[in-house]
């Protein structure tokens, strides 16, 4: 409504949060009219990317002192330095002195990759330079796909990046990383040494130590003159090793930033010339996704319905669920209900994330959000459920696991088993809220919202057979009988599992734990009380766990 008038000033505070996609273009286009007709805009957001694309200039304001004002770019990255400031002295502080001895064995190798010759990069002298202050760029070079300096590219031609940077602190997993920007300051694109699969990442790197970064990239991108930003940053390795199964968000906020260029060097891509009269790179927009089309005529059919399923073989079934709900206990009885489709689980949930998918298949433990599953290409005819549990009860149940009973098959859980080992329980349950937790919440949460079917583990241990029937066979259509299935289930229950222990009866050096719902109350201080309801007590009252914070 304020935007009807043309004001000589208009506040916008967080009034672009709001809305579906819809309603944001038009405020963005409504917000690009005034700017051009003269407006000053004060823009109030915690979209940095919208402070950075819109606003010429910023002010950075630190403990009611001004900090720096200019341009919006350099003031962004001002303000998450200032930001992870108290972060990064801890990081430093806690950087073992001693290589771990991975990346190939921690070796120095000058000429593992092409370099270019001192000749071949840009004067970064005057470029505008943001650091922590304990690391310091060196070079920056861009080259075409022949290795050749150049800084003009037609789209589609490969360009490569490199860039080079000197610590004077040592530092554990360190992330190289690259922004393209067009004219109009939108990023194009950007992507960071933790994006690629395919490369593996030092675990420690020494004071004075330097370290090199080379990407290529294929200028898929409309004709037009472009900049690119360079930076490095850092990360614990032990939130390196949990990089595939947590979510951007989390990870993004364990990383650390250390130095950054803007503008570090330009490009412009042109036209490529005209072959037999045939134009290249034919797409509209910046950017020239790569993907395929094809196209088909179909008879009219008969219209298949989800319960029919869409395939003509066997159904494909997955137990989605979150670490500690209860999946080690789903997996038994999907393994001994139908050993011969069963597919064994793997770390970093790989046999489903990574490992091809094989129609008709059972896949258990599948800790992933929604987002991660759609992501996961799938056999036409699939069925799944999804499994979950108190946040409270998987906290107190990953506390014991993490500290005492899980095998120690990874460098992450040795890790935390050596943190929550120092700690008392009080301070370790609000450590592993921190550092843990976020990880069943990010499942829960993403589920939730794409209002799924969620079935709680409190009913599973209250009736069992019933719902796991419904469950496995009327809507997965397993191929197992009810009575078999039932046999099943009562051969993996509390008692049968531990030689004959009560539920509720306590032993923390076994998985199979205690075996009951609502054991948080026994374990919760009014301090963690307190803390996990700032953390997850909207998530817990969404889940329908409580109906208020009243608890």
């Amino acid at each position: 409504v304020a935007t009807i008038i043309e004001p000589d000033i208009l506040i916008v505070d967080e009034a672009l949060s709001v809305g579906d996609i819809f309603f944001q273009q038009k405020c963005y286009a409504r917000l690009k009219e005034l700017k051009e007709c003269g407006v000053t805009i004060l823009f109030v957001t915690h979209a940095m990317g919208d402070i950075v694309q819109y606003c010429q200039k910023s002010l950075l304001f630190n403990n009611n002192r001004l900090e720096y004002m200019g341009s919006s770019a350099e003031t962004v990255k001002r303000y998450l330095l200032v930001q992870q400031q108290q972060r990064l002295t801890s990081f430093i502080a806690n950087v073992s002195q001693e290589s771990p001895l991975s990346f190939d064995e921690q070796q120095q190798d000058e000429n593992k990759f092409f370099w270019p010759t001192a000749t071949q990069f840009t004067d970064i002298s005057a470029v505008d330079v943001v650091t922590s202050g304990i690391a310091n760029c060196t070079g920056v070079a861009l080259c075409s796909g022949k290795g050749v300096s150049s800084k003009l590219f037609t789209p589609g031609e490969r360009a490569t990046i490199f860039c080079e940077f000197e610590l004077s602190s040592s530092i554990e997993v360190p992330i190289g990383g690259f922004v393209i920007k067009n004219e109009q300051n939108i990023i194009v694109h950007g992507k960071n040494s933790l994006q690629y699969d395919d490369v593996s990442l030092p675990n420690y790197v020494k004071n004075n130590q330097k370290i090199r970064f080379r990407f290529d990239v294929s200028l898929d991108i409309a004709p037009g003159e472009y900049t690119i930003d360079v930076g490095l940053a850092a990360m614990h390795k032990n939130d390196y090793d949990y990089r595939y199964i947590t979510t951007p968000a989390h990870l993004q906020s364990k990383t650390l930033r250390l130095c950054n260029l803007s503008n570090a060097t330009s490009f412009t891509v042109i036209q490529q010339p005209v072959i037999d009269q045939i134009y290249g790179s034919l797409h509209s927009g910046v950017c020239n996704l790569v993907g395929s089309s094809e196209v088909s005529l179909l008879s009219p059919i008969k219209k298949i319905t989800d319960s029919e399923g869409y395939g003509t073989g066997r159904i494909t079934v997955f137990h989605v669920t979150h670490w500690k709900a209860g999946s080690q206990w789903i997996k038994k009885i999907l393994k001994e209900a139908v050993p011969d489709l069963y597919v064994d689980s793997k770390i970093g949930v790989s046999h489903f994330l990574k490992d091809p998918i094989n129609e008709g298949m059972v896949y258990p433990t599948v800790y992933v959000t929604k987002e991660q599953f759609d992501s996961v290409p799938k056999p036409m005819n699939w069925r799944h459920f999804v499994f979950i549990r108190d946040l409270r009860d998987t906290l107190v149940s990953g506390y014991f696991s993490l500290k005492v009973s899980h095998s120690v098959i990874s460098t992450g859980i040795s890790s935390y088993r050596e943190k929550l080992v120092s700690l008392n329980m009080e301070d370790g349950l609000i450590y592993l809220i921190d550092e843990w937790l976020h990880l069943s919440a990010a499942v829960q949460s993403s589920w939730l919202a794409a209002q799924e079917n969620l079935i709680k583990y409190e009913d599973v241990l209250n009736d069992d057979v019933g719902i796991l029937t419904k469950v496995l066979i009327d809507h997965c259509q397993l191929p197992v009988s009810k009575d078999r299935l039932k046999e099943v289930i009562i051969n993996n229950r509390f008692e049968r599992l531990t030689g004959g222990r009560k539920s509720g009866t306590e032993d923390i050096s076994v998985h199979e734990r205690k075996g009951v719902a609502g054991d948080w109350q026994n374990y919760f201080t009014p301090k963690v009380k307190e803390y996990f309801k700032v953390k997850y007590g909207k998530l817990l009252i969404s889940t329908g766990y409580e109906s208020s914070a009243d608890w």
